[in-house]
């Protein structure tokens, strides 16, 4: 069933973050809080839980959990092509070894 487009995408992203899970490469209490889409880009909050995920995971697996996120919703949400990450609602402060303090993009 067809919801509004931001109700669509928490649907996918939920089902992405869930695959995640069962891999164990993220934490089990990883979950989007809230979205928003605007011309091409994606606002995501994530909890805390999602920042110790992408500590934990490193460079290289943080960042393909990222791509694959990205990847996912430009395809089925277009013209979304770059995502913004927010962590309980603020600014994330995860720099390294995934950057969260800037945007991702294709």
């Amino acid at each position: 069933q067809k919801g509004t487009k931001e109700s669509d995408l928490a649907r996918i992203l939920a089902m992405y973050i869930d695959s995640l899970k069962e891999t164990k490469m993220l934490n089990n209490d990883v979950k989007t809080q809230n979205i928003f889409i605007s011309g091409d880009w994606l606002y995501v909050d994530m909890n805390g839980a999602f920042q110790a995920s992408m500590k934990s995971l490193g460079k290289n697996k943080g960042a393909l959990v990222i791509t694959g996120m990205l990847k996912t919703v430009s395809e089925n949400f277009p013209p979304v092509k770059k995502v913004k990450f927010y962590i309980d609602g603020k600014e994330p402060n995860l720099s390294a070894p995934v950057d969260l303090t800037k945007p991702w993009g294709l």
